[in-house]
C-alpha cells in the first residue's frame, strides 16, 4: 500500500513538471519574438495650454521686459526684436493701445526639440459707439532643435472661451512660402474718427508660416492659430495679431494652446 501512494505521488509530481514545461515554452517563444522586433517610441510631438483671463495676466511690463532679454541670449536679439516694441512703452507701442500683461509657456519634446511661446493682450484706450472693449493678442513662438534634430512643424493657438467675445480678424491670413523672406504681420484699425495699429515683423528663414487649417474662425468664440511647417535645422520665429471685441467691463479670456514637433 505505501509503495502504491509512493507510486502514485510521484506520478502526479512528474505530470505537473511536464505541465510546467510546456507552459513555459511558448511563453518563452513569446518573450524572445517581442523582444527581437519591440523598438523605443520616442515621442516627437509636444502640446500644452494654458488659460488665461484679461484680469489675472501672468506678467507685468517689467517681468515681460526681463523675459524678453532672456529669450535674446536664447534665441539672438533677431528673434525677439518684434517683441521689444510691443512691451507697453509709451515710445514703442501705439499711443491708443494699453499694455495688459502677457503669458508665457516652453515645451521641450523628447527627440530633441523646444520653444518659447508668448501671449500679450493689449487694449484700445477707449470703448467704441456700441460700449464694446477692444483687445489685441500678439503671438509669438520661437521654436529651436538640438543637434541632428530638425522642426517640422509648431503652431501657436488662441480660442476665445468669453462667448460674448468677437474675434473681429487675424494675421498673418494666408500661406507664406519664404527663403529668408521678411514677413510683416499686424493690424490696423480705429473708430470714433481714432486710427491706431500693432504689429511687426520676423525673418521665414525657409518653408511655410500660415493660418493652422481647421483652427481659424472669426465671430463669437472665435480661434484663431498660427503654425510653421517644413523640415528646418536652425531657430525659426512666427508671429500673429488677432483683434477682438467684448461688452466693456467684462473679462477676456481664452484658451491658449501651444505645440512642437521636432525629428
Amino acid at each position: 500500500m505505501e509503495e502504491k501512494m509512493k507510486h502514485v505521488n510521484y506520478g502526479v509530481i512528474l505530470l505537473a513538471l511536464l505541465l510546467a514545461a510546456m507552459a513555459m515554452i511558448p511563453m518563452v517563444s513569446a518573450a524572445g519574438e517581442n523582444y527581437g522586433t519591440t523598438q523605443q517610441t520616442v515621442i516627437t510631438t509636444v502640446q500644452h495650454s494654458i488659460e488665461t483671463n484679461s484680469s489675472t495676466p501672468q506678467m507685468n511690463q517689467s517681468e515681460f521686459r526681463t523675459y524678453i532679454q532672456k529669450m535674446s541670449q536664447k534665441y539672438g536679439s533677431d528673434k525677439v526684436k518684434a517683441l521689444t516694441t510691443l512691451t507697453g512703452e509709451p515710445d514703442t507701442l501705439s499711443p491708443q493701445l494699453s499694455y495688459v500683461g502677457v503669458w508665457t509657456d516652453h515645451l521641450t519634446t523628447p527627440s530633441g526639440g523646444n520653444s518659447d511661446c508668448a501671449l500679450m493682450l493689449y487694449k484700445f484706450n477707449q470703448a467704441d459707439p456700441s460700449g464694446k472693449d477692444h483687445y489685441y493678442y500678439w503671438q509669438w513662438t520661437s521654436a529651436q532643435p538640438n543637434s541632428g534634430v530638425v522642426l517640422t512643424d509648431f503652431w501657436n493657438k488662441v480660442q476665445l472661451t468669453n462667448g460674448n467675445s468677437r474675434l473681429i480678424t487675424y494675421n498673418p491670413g494666408s500661406t507664406i512660402t519664404g527663403n529668408q523672406q521678411t514677413v510683416n504681420v499686424g493690424i490696423s484699425t480705429g473708430y470714433s474718427g481714432i486710427n491706431f495699429n500693432i504689429g511687426g515683423a520676423f525673418v521665414l528663414h525657409q518653408d511655410t508660416v500660415k493660418p493652422k487649417a481647421g483652427d481659424c474662425q472669426v465671430g463669437y468664440g472665435g480661434k484663431y492659430a498660427v503654425e510653421w511647417s517644413g523640415i528646418y535645422g536652425n531657430p525659426q520665429e512666427i508671429h500673429g495679431a488677432m483683434h477682438m471685441d467684448i461688452p466693456s467691463g467684462q473679462s477676456l479670456t481664452s484658451t491658449w494652446t501651444n505645440s512642437l514637433t521636432a525629428v
